[in-house]
């Protein structure tokens, strides 16, 4: 599975998936990577796996996204439904959406936003 890393002083996330790395974990991590000197190849190297440009505005969004959508799902919700998102910035969100729905094998659903 392909992983999407972005860390920064500004936004700090990294998503594996169902994994969110929180800034506390984040921060150790960068620290033993400082000591080991391999701070600057981490940071070339989030640049190469998650451009500046494609990131979800808020950490918390993406789970809060698959938690409802997973509810959905158990309720038997998204087969009357599609799913619409308003606002849309640069995409993340709207994305992580319909790929947490293909995970959940509904194929169904449309996407409008």
């Amino acid at each position: 599975m392909v992983g999407h890393v972005r860390a920064g002083w500004k936004f700090t996330v990294i998503l594996w998936g169902d994994f969110i790395m929180s800034k506390s974990v984040r921060t150790r991590i960068g620290r033993i990577l400082s000591v080991l000197n391999l701070r600057n190849f981490a940071r070339r190297l989030e640049k190469i796996l998650m451009p500046e440009w494609f990131r979800p505005a808020d950490t918390s969004t993406p789970l809060a996204v698959k938690k409802a959508l997973r509810i959905a799902v158990e309720n038997g919700l998204t087969s009357q439904g599609d799913y619409y998102e308003f606002g849309i910035y640069r995409g993340y969100t709207f994305w992580f959406a319909q790929k947490v729905m293909t995970e959940l094998g509904n194929l169904s659903m449309r996407f409008i936003g």
